[in-house]
């Protein structure tokens, strides 16, 4: 969402972060929820882009139903990206376990703004 002051336009949770702290954010605001209308100050945090980049959903074209995993023949393979690298986790002969190598490199890599959904 968008604001207008003085006929330049800000974005909402950039105003809120001014007004809750005094000071413009240092980086980027990131969403928690990953919900860029709820800008609920318990909600925003400051963050670079890497960052901001973690804290991403599901893609809509996931067919696993799992972020990370994907199908490789008839087994599964996770991947994740850190610091503009993809990175191979490894092959697994279910989801659920290539999932679990997803989510134990998100926590090592992107740490609080790991998302795994």
């Amino acid at each position: 969402m968008l604001i207008a002051v003085n006929y330049v336009n800000y974005h909402a949770h950039r105003l809120a972060w001014l007004y809750m702290t005094g000071k413009w954010p240092a980086g980027e605001v990131d969403h928690i929820d990953t919900d860029g209308g709820n800008n609920v100050w318990t909600n925003l945090r400051d963050a670079t882009r890497r960052q901001n980049g973690s804290n991403t959903r599901i893609r809509s074209t996931n067919t696993s139903g799992f972020k990370g995993v994907s199908k490789h023949g008839e087994r599964w393979i996770a991947t994740i990206t850190a610091n503009n690298h993809q990175r191979y986790l490894g092959i697994f002969d279910t989801k659920e376990e290539a999932y679990a190598a997803y989510v134990a490199a998100a926590k090592r890599l992107h740490g609080e703004f790991a998302r795994f959904s």
